[in-house]
């Protein structure tokens, strides 16, 4: 039986798809001050073969450091640390369906986040409504420790007074989200939402050439390396996380099911034991 489901933040509860094109954008305007050739699909090409290849995770990262000189990489750098501490709320969305995923779930689980995110989520998920819906709130910068680390998973699930089997993780990474929690023994759905599901409608060109890259090539690995990274279900929709977690419950009560009568059926067979020795004992002692 299912007693507490945990979420992901980024990709799951919101979308940070425009942060992501915000930072792409203004490294294209450093790389271009260099050298005019730097169009934006050269940037996304360069973005592709990089993950696809060397399975970087922050592409945009590498990409700064290799093309540009100290000055405008240290400017870069500074930009991505005040873009994340002043403006990355503004470019945060809410994920279409989400709020009414949650707003069903909660009455029947507890409700908890497990995520790599800066202090300062909390406060606009407050501001959004959304943070009430969690009894149990893991953060990374918070408490120092972070995803596909075991620790941060096994604080929430103390924190959560509830053993690993009962407990599902949502997220969106097979090896920050499912891997981890998959070998602490609980229970894991894959969110892979598409551009739709997600609520994403470009309108400058720029933009477009950012999200047909992403549909090209996803920020990080999709497909599971290993039986260990298989997750239990995968959801293509927010909402269809509802179904997933009534198909999780019924396994769930059918593995319950086939164990109370295995049990019962070692129960029966010892109680026909036990009778058998009882009629044979009185004959023995004649």
């Amino acid at each position: 039986m299912i007693k507490t489901i945990f979420f992901d933040v980024g990709s799951v509860l919101l979308n940070e798809d425009w942060i992501h094109f915000k930072l792409y954008e203004m490294l294209w305007t450093l790389l271009r001050k260099q050298d005019s050739r730097w169009t934006f699909e050269a940037l996304m090409a360069e973005r592709e073969k990089r993950i696809q290849r060397q399975g970087d995770p922050r592409p945009d990262a590498s990409i700064a450091r290799e093309f540009l000189p100290s000055n405008d990489l240290k400017t870069y750098n500074y930009y991505v640390r005040y873009f994340s501490l002043r403006r990355r709320h503004l470019y945060l969305r809410e994920m279409p369906g989400m709020r009414y995923v949650v707003h069903n779930l909660s009455p029947f689980y507890q409700l908890g986040i497990i995520a790599n995110q800066p202090p300062l989520i909390t406060d606009y998920l407050r501001r959004r409504g959304l943070l009430n819906y969690f009894k149990v709130v893991a953060i990374s910068e918070t408490l120092g420790m972070r995803k596909p680390e075991p620790a941060i998973f096994e604080w929430a699930l103390q924190q959560a007074k509830t053993p690993p089997e009962a407990a599902v993780m949502i997220g969106d990474r097979v090896d920050h989200d499912v891997a981890p929690a998959k070998q602490l023994g609980m229970r894991t759905i894959l969110a892979r939402f598409d551009r739709k599901a997600r609520g994403v409608l470009p309108q400058s060109y720029r933009e477009r050439i950012y999200f047909d890259s992403l549909e090209r090539v996803p920020n990080w690995r999709q497909q599971p390396r290993s039986r260990a990274e298989v997750p239990d279900a995968i959801v293509r929709t927010p909402e269809a996380i509802l179904q997933a977690i009534a198909d999780l419950e019924h396994s769930a009560t059918r593995q319950v099911e086939e164990t109370d009568q295995s049990l019962w059926s070692i129960i029966k067979e010892m109680l026909k034991e036990m009778a058998e020795v009882e009629v044979e004992s009185p004959a023995g002692r004649e």
